[in-house]
């Protein structure tokens, strides 16, 4: 994440006041887990699809979709801020406006994102 803030310049969105507050984020990956940085203090995990093995829970084959998702959301609770995404505060919703779906997608080519777009 060191790289990755150098590169997204996060604290400087957060200076211009962009932290995602009332967002929706929809990432469509390969999954996610309930890591700290999305759980506490409050969970703003609100959907999760399983795209490939039709899974209920949470899960990350491979923690790219984890990942991804916290260059988005995650708010550096784990590291007490060290590591922040750019909007901390979005909430992870398909059911909202601007919907973090979180898929678990391993092939596009055999599961086209457009499909799953709604």
């Amino acid at each position: 994440m060191n790289r990755v803030n150098e590169i997204i310049k996060y604290k400087e969105a957060h200076k211009a006041g962009f932290t995602g507050k009332g967002i929706g984020v929809a990432v469509m990956d390969t999954g996610i887990v309930a890591h700290k940085d999305f759980t506490l203090p409050t969970n703003r995990l609100k959907a999760f699809h399983d795209f490939v093995n039709q899974e209920e829970n949470l899960y990350d084959d491979n923690g790219h979709g984890t990942h991804v998702a916290g260059i988005i959301g995650g708010n550096g609770y784990a590291s007490q801020g060290l590591y922040c995404g750019l909007a901390p505060q979005c909430v992870q919703d398909r059911r909202r406006a601007a919907p973090l779906r979180l898929p678990c997608l391993r092939s596009y080519r055999r599961y086209p994102v457009s499909e799953h777009l709604r």
